[in-house]
């Protein structure tokens, strides 16, 4: 008999959260990013916040830069239940932003505009945000779970036929307490001997 691998969201404490967090790019806040210094911070773990409120205790992401796309990712936890709450109302607007530590910056100017684009930098505290500096930042977020246990696919299909049989047998015992025309309790409940299952 087969069996299926039966897993159960916990109690939502944490939650386990993935994606991009910088990508070589000009960002909407004038800054420039290249992949050197998304490299930079490849093993990299650090704090997170909302919005880049500083709070303390909220969880941890840690950096790998991938060298096929040039861009860095992150793996963490979010601990702190109100970045979770904001998380779970709006999980499809959710990015990310990072803020360093600038070691050494150039300017580079188009004919529209200038941007400072960072030559060391050291990532020390990364935002989860709807409002982030690369839109192209990604927030994928799973609930922690648990492993319960294994179950035979067979006491599964014994358990819904249980439960479709009590359905069927609750429907009647409604059909003799109630008058199916008007919805009024029935003569027949004070003969309680009529009420087989």
């Amino acid at each position: 008999m087969k069996h299926l691998v039966i897993e159960t969201y916990g109690n939502f404490k944490e939650g386990k959260i993935s994606g991009t967090a910088l990508v070589p790019r000009f960002s909407l806040n004038g800054n420039g990013y290249t992949p050197e210094v998304a490299e930079m911070n490849d093993g990299i773990c650090v704090p997170i916040d909302w919005n880049h409120d500083r709070r303390e205790n909220a969880g941890q992401v840690c950096f790998e830069f991938d060298k096929d796309k040039q861009v860095l990712k992150y793996e963490g936890t979010v601990t702190d239940p109100q970045i979770l709450a904001e998380i779970r109302k709006n999980p499809d607007n959710m990015h990310v932003s990072i803020e360093g530590d600038v070691y050494e910056v150039t300017e580079v100017c188009s004919k529209k505009k200038c941007y400072n684009v960072p030559i060391e930098m050291k990532i020390v505290r990364m935002a989860i945000t709807p409002t982030p500096g690369i839109p192209e930042t990604t927030l994928s977020f799973r609930e922690s779970y648990h492993f319960v246990d294994e179950v035979d696919l067979g006491e599964i299909a014994r358990i819904h036929n249980e439960m479709e049989q009590i359905k069927g047998r609750l429907e009647k015992i409604e059909g003799l307490l109630y008058c199916p025309d008007c919805g009024e309790p029935s003569s027949n409940i004070a003969d309680t001997s009529i009420i087989t299952i």
